[in-house]
């Protein structure tokens, strides 16, 4: 594998999840990288990482994915050991890459945040308007039948 085919995994890697490349080792038959990925870019790597090994079951390129752990002066930190193998890796760099590029990116959910505002705002002041919380926020004919009744 040369040098610009095994940067485009690991730059494919960085562009997905963020890995940090802590260390490298390449052969004709072997890549080799212990990388970092930020805790709050977990879940984008674990489902990477299940997109790997799940195309790695039906293709000449095996994949072994584990952490491991090592000491950056004193303390101790843990990385992601990657070890892509085939009798002849250079010529599968490309669907390596490909398969990285093609996990759909996880849905983020937004929390619920309280807007600041008078407290009459919220109340439905028999108008109907105003903010509500969104799973208990009442619309429809039943929002005019509680805003008649004067009820919240």
């Amino acid at each position: 594998m040369n040098k610009m085919e095994h940067l485009s995994i690991t730059k494919a890697l960085a562009k997905k999840v963020g890995l940090e490349v802590v260390s490298m080792t390449n052969t004709d038959q072997q890549l080799r990288v212990l990388g970092r990925v930020h805790p709050n870019l977990l879940h984008d790597w674990l489902l990477v990482m299940q997109w790997l090994l799940t195309k790695s079951e039906t293709t000449d390129w095996k994949i072994d994915l584990s952490k491991q752990y090592f000491l950056r002066g004193q303390k101790l930190l843990y990385g992601w050991r990657i070890i892509i193998q085939s009798e002849n890796l250079s010529k599968h760099y490309s669907d390596i890459v490909s398969t990285i590029m093609s996990v759909p990116s996880p849905v983020k959910e937004l929390d619920e945040v309280p807007l600041a505002a008078p407290p009459n705002r919220n109340a439905l002041s028999g108008t109907g308007k105003g903010a509500q919380p969104t799973m208990s926020a009442v619309v429809g004919p039943m929002a005019r039948a509680q805003i008649r009744a004067g009820g919240s």
